[in-house]
């Protein structure tokens, strides 16, 4: 979680202009949506915060109000999106998630995976302000109780950022998966929290690599065919979002634009989160795994203002 950078005086008046400007495109007889896609594709969502607060200061509402009301389908949804802060939009994305009828573990799990604890707990905070139910005790309402228990001690445990392994003890955690059997996932939970929640990616990887060469198969792949359902998808995204985040989420993308419609709020989700993080890896990962530019994907599958918006944000 980066500290707030310091605004000048001229930085600040530009981002109050730019709030007038977009109330302005939003009331004009025709909507100016060049205005609204130059403004959400060129601020960072520090900057649309200030926008935010100065809207509401000037027009007494939020400004997510008048974009409910004047925007129509996705570009209202992404224009929304884009004006929460990242917590608040996580907090949305988790409450659909875990409420729906369908119960969506995809957006529970690539959201629970890839966020730090400090980011989970102000989450957390903007979720029970939303909702008035806490984000853990929805979380320990689903059906699964080693899922729900892997959840809740992610959002407890501070994944360390260094080595904290020798070569041997990855040996000795390899040995132990095999011995008991990724098959027994459900009645050793706690060796596997200890490995996938507990451990730094540097220890993921040493202990991967010593599970390959003492199993002559991947640990992502004996997950894959070893543990069964909610357990498998949260197992191997914890796995891959952490040794390689910029990968995983470059197969995300890639999997959210196949098919008819695609998947657009997954889509949606993963520019908006890495914009401002990991956006050029992404996009590294994304060419040397399909041999086509990221950017072209997104033209091919998505079209208007919405979609110019998404190309821009795949480019930064």
């Amino acid at each position: 979680m980066s500290q707030p950078r310091e605004y000048t005086n001229d930085e600040i008046k530009d981002l109050e202009n730019k709030s007038n400007l977009f109330h302005d495109a939003l009331f004009q007889k025709s909507i100016d949506e060049n205005v609204i896609v130059d403004i959400l594709s060129n601020t960072t969502n520090e900057e649309r915060q200030i926008i935010r607060s100065y809207y509401k200061k000037t027009y007494k509402h939020p400004i997510q109000n008048d974009i409910n009301s004047k925007l129509v389908n996705k570009l209202k949804e992404i224009a929304i999106d884009m004006f929460d802060t990242p917590y608040e939009y996580d907090a949305r994305e988790l409450h659909m998630a875990l409420n729906s009828f369908t119960n969506d573990d995809n957006t529970i799990v690539e959201i629970f995976v890839s966020r730090p604890k400090n980011h989970l707990d102000i989450v957390d905070l903007a979720y029970k302000n939303f909702y008035k139910i806490s984000l853990r005790e929805d979380v320990q309402k689903q059906g699964s109780k080693e899922y729900s228990q892997f959840l809740l001690a992610i959002m407890d445990f501070e994944r360390p950022i260094d080595q904290t392994i020798s070569g041997n003890d990855a040996y000795e955690t390899a040995k132990e998966l095999i011995k008991n059997g990724l098959k027994a996932y459900g009645t050793d939970v706690n060796l596997f929290k200890k490995v996938f929640v507990e451990k730094s990616r540097e220890d993921l990887i040493l202990i991967s690599r010593a599970f390959y060469e003492l199993n002559k198969k991947s640990l992502y792949d004996t997950i894959d065919t070893d543990v069964e359902g909610k357990n498998r998808r949260l197992l191997k995204g914890l796995l891959f979002a952490v040794i390689t985040p910029a990968q995983w989420f470059a197969k995300k993308i890639y999997k959210s634009i196949q098919g008819f419609g695609g998947d657009m709020r997954t889509l949606f989700r993963v520019l908006i989160s890495r914009s401002e993080i990991d956006m050029y890896a992404i996009r590294d990962y994304y060419f040397m795994d399909r041999d086509v530019d990221i950017r072209n994907d997104i033209e091919n599958d998505t079209n208007g203002a919405y979609g110019q918006i998404l190309v821009n944000l795949s480019l930064k």
